[in-house]
């Protein structure tokens, strides 16, 4: 919440150029009444602050996890995906060694060649 506050003058100075006692007990008022304004003002702000700061790290929060979560069914994905030709290659090799064992005359040492 930004108050910007302009106070103008309407009256002439005094013959020596300086303002009479009611102007300047009004220019004393309206300052007052400016500190005591900002003073509000940041009182307001640090109360708010730590409640800013604590959206601020649960959003951030949130977002690394969400990240992380993504990250980790990527790699999972990814390992699924290398087991599987590990297992496709792992079978493709038995049958292999499956067909040429019938054709050994010692079949059971073929199985481990």
């Amino acid at each position: 919440m930004t108050v910007s506050c302009l106070f103008v003058i309407n009256s002439s100075l005094t013959e020596s150029g300086q303002l009479t006692t009611p102007e300047l007990n009004s220019l004393i008022g309206h300052a007052h009444r400016r500190v005591d304004l900002l003073q509000r003002q940041l009182v307001e702000q640090s109360a708010l602050e730590p409640l800013r700061l604590e959206v601020a790290v649960d959003n951030q929060r949130t977002k690394d996890e969400r990240l992380t979560d993504e990250n980790v069914a990527q790699e999972r994905q990814r390992f699924a995906t290398e087991i599987t030709k590990l297992r496709e290659a792992w079978v493709g090799f038995s049958l292999e060694k499956l067909i040429i064992a019938p054709q050994c005359m010692h079949y059971k040492l073929c199985i481990y060649l």
